[in-house]
């Protein structure tokens, strides 16, 4: 009994010893180690009294406290290190953990990926009908300036390697939102839509490269060719088959690539995915392009085949289209869906409107307007 007194004495003294010695030794190393926020985020500031009240003063100070805990990124990642690693289960609501090596994207909207994946996303009558009339009255607007209307939708990541999905998630399903609005607008209206599911399977089984990140939830300049090569055809302008082209395996994403692997905090596992050059297919045409980070707006000029302007209202699927189209058309202008405004679609001019969503924004489609975008 006095040798177990005796032990449990000196475990504890050990463990006071460790606490105690954790903050100075954070004190000379901290400095070299990474303390960004891994969640993407402002740390929590050190609280007063005058900006969260007495009562709140408590839990103000532990967020802040928690915030900085010594070693806190290095315990998280080795915490989402252990959980991927040893049990194969995801340290992120956000992320689902596939098979070989591929990670999916599960938000908490209601019209996610997974949702859609299971069809559970499927709209009712009134809504297609909305949607309908919504891209009719656009199109109107655009045709009495002159200007065609061409939507283009790119499928989810989940749909096209639905093989790499979880067992349990079964089957994708044969009925989906994005497919009763492609199959609506087709059978209802004379609408020009561009839906990339089919062109993007057929690619999949030619080439031996991923047409989708692994690590992200975007596709990558190779899937991004295969859509946009569908888009061109629909706008009349025909692009070489992408098995023709040289294609570069090349080892490091670009900066900027592999959110979901930053969602876990496992940025070692990007280095399981690739990154792809795609030439051979027009790029020599491009004279000029240039990106504003404060308006989010790219513009292309080129000595391309087509005389014509192009305007494209995207979302993140459309920046791996854009050098393709970019190069085929006298001049292009590109701008995030959050960022449209009438004003930039009147100084582009454009002879054609593009608006490019991918599956899981096709809500999009209820309240988008030439007035105010989304």
């Amino acid at each position: 009994m006095k040798k177990r007194k005796v032990s449990k004495g000196i475990l504890l003294a050990a463990l006071i010893l460790i606490i105690c010695l954790v903050w100075p030794v954070w004190g000379l190393v901290g400095r070299f180690t990474d303390n960004t926020s891994l969640e993407k985020r402002e740390l929590a500031k050190f609280p007063s009294v005058t900006e969260t009240g007495y009562t709140g003063w408590s839990s103000a100070f532990e967020m802040f406290f928690n915030d900085r805990l010594p070693f806190r990124n290095q315990l998280v990642r080795l915490n989402s290190q252990l959980d991927y690693s040893l049990f194969r289960v995801s340290s992120d609501e956000r992320v689902i953990i596939g098979e070989e090596g591929w990670l999916f994207y599960n938000p908490s909207e209601s019209r996610n990926p997974i949702a859609s994946y299971r069809g559970e996303d499927l709209y009712t009558e009134d809504q297609l009908k909305a949607i309908a009339d919504n891209l009719m009255s656009i199109k109107a607007q655009l045709e009495s300036r002159g200007r065609e209307f061409v939507l283009f939708i790119a499928p989810n990541k989940e749909r096209v390697y639905a093989e790499n999905m979880p067992a349990v998630y079964g089957s994708p399903a044969k009925e989906y939102g994005v497919r009763q609005v492609v199959e609506y607008l087709r059978t209802h209206t004379d609408l020009r839509v561009a839906y990339a599911e089919n062109v993007l399977m057929r690619a999949k089984e030619k080439l031996h490269d991923n047409l989708y990140y692994k690590a992200d939830t975007h596709w990558n300049e190779i899937g991004g060719y295969v859509g946009a090569s569908l888009l061109l055809w629909e706008l009349g302008v025909e692009m070489p088959e992408v098995s023709r082209l040289d294609i570069a395996r090349e080892n490091t994403l670009k900066e900027g690539v592999g959110d979901l692997a930053d969602f876990l905090n496992l940025p070692a596992l990007k280095k399981e995915d690739s990154e792809y050059k795609v030439s051979g297919w027009g790029e020599a045409n491009i004279t000029y392009a240039k990106y504003d980070e404060t308006t989010r707006i790219t513009r292309f000029l080129s000595n391309g085949p087509d005389e014509r302007k192009l305007f494209v209202c995207r979302d993140s699927f459309g920046t791996a289209m854009e050098s393709y189209l970019g190069a085929q058309f006298a001049e292009t202008t590109f701008v995030h869906c959050e960022s449209y405004s009438p004003e930039v679609l009147e100084e582009a001019a454009p002879d054609i409107f593009v608006l490019e969503i991918v599956e899981r924004n096709c809500d999009y489609l209820l309240n988008f307007s030439l007035d105010s975008g989304i």
